[in-house]
Order: C-alpha cells, then sequence, then structure tokens
C-alpha cells in the first residue's frame, strides 16, 4: 500500500478549484489547510510539528482565513531552510518565477510549477480590455442599462474605433505577454514590443510568437509609436510606477492602457490625470493599486473599464491547459512509480529549468484535471523560416510642426515581413545587452532606458478649458473664437453637420468638383470643431491627406488613418503646413475669423494651381415677405448679436462679402450659392420642413 501523502494547501481552493476536482483531490491524498498565524510559526511547523513530513505544496493565494498572515510573492526564498526534505514539488497559483529562489529549490530537489491555463485566460481578459478601451464597451452598457439605447448608438457611431490596424504595445513577453500578442494579432493588430535577446531566441525558434513584431529599444521608444499599451510584466522594485506622469507626457494623445500585470506599476493618481488632460482615452484595469480597494478617481470616467482581478480565474483555466484535447485530459500524467511525462520530464515549456527531472514518493495516478493545474505541455508550434519573423528596417522619427496631436494615423500594417524595428542608435541594431536571464520566462520587462522623444504632444494647458456660466470655452488662444466646446456644443455642431447633408440633397459633403472618380490629394479643414466633416472626407476620399485645425481638441482620438487633425490658428501669417492643398474647406468660421480676406490671401497662397476653396456660413435672419420686423423678438436678438460680435471685432455679418473679398484675393470662377434655412415650422415643401 502506498504511503499516505501529505499536501498543504496555502489559501482556500473554495472558488478557485472546482468542487469536483478539489473533492477527488482530497479523497486521494491528505491535505493540511495553512491556519498559521504567523510565517514563524509555518518555520517551525515545517521543522518539527504537523508539516514536518509534506510532500508537496499549493499556494492558492486566496481567501485566507482572517488573522493569518499572508503568504506574499517571495516567500519561497525566506522559507527554503526551513522547508522539509519530504519536500518535493511545490503549486503556484500565478505566474512568473522572478520572486521566487528556484535555484535554491532546484538544488534541494524541489520542483516549483505555475498553474497552466492562467496564462491563456489572463490573455483573454487582456483581449476584452483592449477591445473595450477602443470600442468603449463598458460606457454603451451602462447607458443600455439606465435606457439610454438610441443615444448608445449615436455615440458609438462618433466615437467608438475599431482595434483593427492599430499598434499594441506589450510590455513583458512572459507567458501571458506572448499570449496577448498572439490573441491581438489575431485581431489584426500590429504588435510592439522591447527588444530582448531572449524574446529574439523565442522568434526565431517560433515559440507561439506571432509575426510580424516591432521590436523598439526601451519603453520611451514603445510609447511613442503605439495606440493601445498592455502591461503583462511582473511586479518588481524596477516596475514600480512603470507608468509615470513622466512616460505619460511621452505618449501620443488619444492612448489607450490596459494592465493585466500587478495595480503598483501603474502611477494611477498619473493616470487619472493622463485622463483628464485628453492624453488617454481609453482604460482597462484587472488590477488595482490598492487590493480589493478602487481609486474612486477611476470609478467616474465613462472611458475606464474594472474588473475585480479576475484574470486566470476561469472553471476551464483550472482544469486545462491551452490546446489540451479531451483525450489528453483523460490520461493521467503521473503514473504510480512517479512524474513524468511522455518524454519523462516533468516539467512544462514554462518551467525555469526544462531538464529538471522531479524524483517523488511513489502516488497513486491523480486525477488528470488536477495534474492539469500542475503540467502544461501545450502543442509545439508549426515550423517557420526566421526570415517570416525577423527583417530588420529602420525607426524613421517623424517631428510633428508646431501642438500637432495627429491622433487620427493609425495605418493598417503593411508589410508583414518588416517584423523588427529597430532605431540606428539602439544598441539592439548591433549586439544588445543581456537582461536578466529569465526576463521571459516570467511576465517582466524592467530595461527602460532613457531616450527622450522628438514628438511633440498637446500640453496639458491646452486641455484647461476656461469655465464661464456653465460652459467651457477653448485655452489655447483664448477669446479668439466665441462659441464654446462642452458636450452640448460638440452635439449641436454636429447635428448642424448633418443639417448640412440635408441642405445638400443627403449625401454631399462639399459643392467643389471633386468626385470618387476625381478625388482631391490634400485637404484642409478650417476650423474642424468635432472633426466629423474631416473624418467623412476621409472615408469618402481614401487616397486623400485630410488635416483638421481647430483651437480646441475636442476631436476623436482616433480617425481615418488618413486624417489628421492638429491645435492651430489659421489666422497667424504664414501657414506652416509643408505642402500646398488642392482643397481648402470653411464652414461656419463668421464670428470665429477676424480678417477673412487674410483668410483667403493665405489659402489662396496655399492651393496648388487649380486648386479650390470652399466657404459656407450663414446671413442674419431675414424674411421673404417683410414679416419679420424690429418689434418681434427674432430680429432683436438677431441685431443684439450682430452689434455683440461687431464689437469684439468678428462679426456675424460677413459672409455676404465673401465672394468680392475672394476676387481680390486672387480667385478666379467664384460661384455663390444661396440657400434657405427656415427658423418656423412654415414651409409647406418637404425638403424645408425637413430643415
Amino acid at each position: 500500500m502506498s504511503p499516505t501523502i501529505k499536501i498543504l494547501v496555502i489559501g482556500s481552493p473554495a472558488g478557485v478549484v472546482p468542487d469536483t476536482v478539489w473533492a477527488d483531490f482530497c479523497s486521494r491524498y491528505e491535505t493540511i489547510m495553512y491556519k498559521f498565524p504567523t510565517t514563524e510559526e509555518f518555520h517551525e511547523s515545517m521543522r518539527t510539528r504537523a508539516c514536518s513530513d509534506i510532500s508537496g505544496i499549493m499556494r492558492i493565494g486566496i481567501n485566507l482565513p482572517p488573522g493569518i498572515e499572508k503568504i506574499t510573492l517571495g516567500w519561497t526564498k525566506r522559507a527554503l531552510s526551513h522547508f522539509p526534505p519530504s519536500l518535493k514539488m511545490i503549486v503556484n497559483f500565478g505566474h512568473g518565477f522572478e520572486s521566487e529562489d528556484v535555484a535554491g529549490l532546484d538544488a534541494r530537489g524541489i520542483a516549483f510549477f505555475n498553474t497552466t491555463g492562467g496564462s491563456e485566460a489572463t490573455a483573454v481578459v487582456a483581449t476584452y480590455l483592449i477591445i473595450s478601451a477602443f470600442r468603449q464597451l463598458s460606457k454603451y452598457e451602462r447607458m443600455l442599462r439606465e435606457g439610454l439605447f438610441l443615444p448608445a448608438l449615436r455615440h458609438s457611431a462618433q466615437s467608438a474605433m475599431d482595434p483593427y490596424g492599430r499598434k499594441l504595445g506589450v510590455v513583458g513577453m512572459g507567458p501571458v505577454g506572448r499570449a496577448i500578442a498572439r490573441q491581438a494579432a489575431a485581431l489584426g493588430m500590429e504588435i510592439h514590443c522591447i527588444d530582448r535577446p531572449n524574446l529574439r531566441k523565442l522568434i526565431e525558434a517560433q515559440e507561439g510568437m506571432p509575426a510580424p513584431m516591432v521590436l523598439h529599444r526601451d519603453l520611451r521608444a514603445l510609447v511613442g509609436k503605439v495606440d493601445c499599451l498592455v502591461l503583462a510584466c511582473s511586479y518588481s522594485p524596477d516596475t514600480h510606477h512603470l507608468l509615470s506622469r513622466e512616460l505619460f507626457g511621452e505618449m501620443k494623445m488619444g492612448m489607450r492602457i490596459v494592465n493585466v500585470a500587478r495595480g503598483k506599476c501603474v502611477d494611477e493618481e498619473a493616470l487619472c490625470n493622463a485622463i483628464e488632460d485628453g492624453t488617454v482615452s481609453g482604460v482597462g484595469l484587472d488590477v488595482h493599486y490598492h487590493e480589493p480597494e478602487v481609486n474612486t478617481r477611476l470609478l467616474k470616467y465613462d472611458c475606464v473599464t474594472l474588473l475585480p482581478h479576475v484574470g486566470g480565474l476561469t472553471h476551464d483555466a483550472m482544469k486545462l491547459p491551452p490546446g489540451a484535447t479531451s483525450e489528453e485530459n483523460s490520461r493521467p500524467l503521473i503514473p504510480a512509480s512517479g512524474i513524468v511525462s511522455e518524454d519523462g520530464h516533468a516539467t512544462h515549456k514554462n518551467a525555469p529549468f526544462p531538464g529538471l527531472r522531479v524524483p517523488f514518493p511513489s502516488l497513486a495516478p491523480l486525477p488528470s484535471t488536477f495534474v492539469r493545474l500542475l503540467l502544461n505541455f501545450p502543442p509545439p508550434s508549426p515550423p517557420t523560416s526566421l526570415n517570416d519573423y525577423l527583417t530588420s528596417t529602420t525607426d524613421n522619427r517623424t517631428e510633428r510642426a508646431k501642438m500637432s496631436s495627429n491622433i487620427g494615423n493609425a495605418p493598417v500594417p503593411a508589410d508583414p515581413s518588416a517584423a523588427i524595428e529597430a532605431d540606428p542608435a539602439s544598441p539592439a541594431a548591433a549586439e544588445p545587452a543581456e537582461p536578466p536571464a529569465d526576463d521571459v520566462g516570467s511576465d517582466s520587462d524592467s530595461s527602460l532606458g532613457t531616450d527622450q522623444s522628438s514628438t511633440v504632444s498637446l500640453r496639458s494647458s491646452v486641455m484647461r478649458y476656461r469655465e464661464e456660466n456653465g460652459r467651457t470655452y477653448h485655452a489655447y488662444k483664448d477669446g479668439a473664437y466665441l462659441m464654446p466646446n462642452d458636450e452640448p456644443e460638440n452635439d449641436r455642431l454636429d447635428m448642424q453637420h448633418h443639417l448640412f447633408l440635408l441642405t445638400l440633397g443627403g449625401d454631399r459633403l462639399h459643392l467643389a468638383p471633386f468626385s470618387e472618380e476625381n478625388p482631391p490629394k490634400r485637404v484642409l479643414d478650417v476650423g474642424t470643431g468635432t472633426g466629423i466633416w474631416a473624418c467623412d472626407v476621409g472615408d469618402r476620399y481614401p487616397g486623400a491627406e485630410v488635416i483638421g485645425v481647430d483651437l480646441s481638441p475636442i476631436q476623436p482620438p482616433f480617425a481615418p488613418s488618413n486624417v489628421q487633425f492638429q491645435i492651430d490658428d489659421v489666422e497667424e501669417v504664414p501657414w506652416t503646413y509643408g505642402r500646398k492643398f488642392d482643397f481648402v474647406y470653411s464652414r461656419m468660421m463668421t464670428g470665429g475669423i477676424a480678417d477673412f480676406p487674410k483668410l483667403f490671401r493665405q489659402a489662396f497662397d496655399n492651393l496648388e494651381a487649380g486648386g479650390w476653396m470652399e466657404v459656407t456660413d450663414i446671413t442674419p435672419v431675414t424674411s421673404d415677405d417683410g414679416t419679420l420686423t424690429e418689434e418681434t423678438a427674432l430680429w432683436k436678438w438677431a441685431d443684439m448679436l450682430l452689434k455683440g460680435t461687431e464689437a469684439v471685432g468678428r462679426s456675424f455679418d460677413g459672409a455676404k462679402l465673401y465672394k468680392r473679398q475672394m476676387e481680390e484675393a486672387g480667385f478666379v470662377n467664384v460661384r455663390e450659392v444661396v440657400c434657405k434655412w427656415p427658423q418656423n415650422r412654415w414651409p409647406k415643401d418637404p425638403h424645408y420642413k425637413e430643415l
């Protein structure tokens, strides 16, 4: 008869290990539940008391009884000298080896294993958070629960973005990070990470790595290139506040942040500030700084998806490894004679010492579902040429003029052979310095470097809007534009865009003679506002380069790949947009431009020969039959508006002068088209009634 096998269980299996698996396990082995008030008593018990003859330890680390000192990462280092000679295996419900004394355990003949399916399960959560950060799914679920079905549809159509074609930066290329990279690549995302010699070895060996991958010399170089950053690294002094206030300052506007690593890898107060100043537009967190407490500032943001550290905790993850089949699950991997796999090794691909053989007391066969908690034997990747993965390219940095956010450029990955991007000055372009040996075997990435980005992002001062009478107004060139820039105004601008479409017949974006057969090549949208016209033009003419400029950074964080937005003042001369345009468009800028003749001259000087400028604006209210008299409230309102705007030098009554002013600026073939917008319900014509 086999001797009794004792297993010490640290933490409660409730809610972690499936009940049927746990019951079967307890029927086969003697389990001792960890109830030591202090670690000193735990150590003493292994020397002289109940735990002096244990064969295995299973650390769950969840749901410890009240009054029990928590067993934290690195506990094997502190307990190593106290482990009894009978101990042969430690199973840890977690990821990474960098905090544990695996070398010391190996010297003692003690095998250390992490749970198996957790990497893929955690990656699934990360992928969900990535999608939610782009699509704002949490916001729309809340709106739906509040009965806001149609507003959610409208907001999604205007604001949500697809992850397809975007650039994802993965920090920490251990098992979780690699699984995230594979899953995100399947979504059509371009994968970027930090260059490491061991990572290159994995790519060369085709260890489940997606192609192509773009490698950067350090974290600062990485964050300046990607649209979304996901943390899958371990926590250590090197990764404490990995995302700091300084690093947020290096990011492009509209960045998405996902964290499935550890809460303290992110300075949460700096993250909240980055959300408020527009640097970060979407966040997904499965881990938190002061778990189980959640930062109250994060709770108020619609763009944030929060989960309670559920990463690898699924019923399936606790039973099966990635890729396991039902036939494999029916075969016990631990026969009575000891622990062996089919090749005679008791290790999985993530173990720190692949050649380690683990002697173990004679055991009755463990149920295969529980064994799958211990060992992971994923199927090998199909052979692929190294050339499919590695091709060096050059990291060409682009200086962005003035205060351009350039938040619309996120092209679909083009050349699948361009796999590694190395900065010419990077040590990785020659021979990278050797990082710690376990940098890929664990979910850690701590060599950050000090590269300074040349990219200029919007500064927080631009986001500090002036508040007056409950409305907000632009901060850049404060007072130059009379209208607000808050949500009610943005909604009005989008409705106004719809009104212009109806005015021109339903789908015409302009009157200038461009079409899909004769598209413009380079377009400037003066006073782009919410950017809705620029985005529509970018979609209509995918081969055109579209630039939208405005004083307020209220444009969507992502746009068609051929559209970019810049915070600029078109009244400043000369314009500095590099190349000339063949189409300059201005709409509803009356009251926003002090000197239209100067604007027209600037546009003329920056148009290619044969180019077009289109200006659309309103004139004061009038009537066809003379019924609008000085005694009416509408006339009085319009008169006060005109007097007020004239007093500040930005009259609302300038549109009637545009034709002459454009001809004086040098334009030819100037055509004026007058359309009517009824102000009440009097029209009988269906078109005017709809307007």
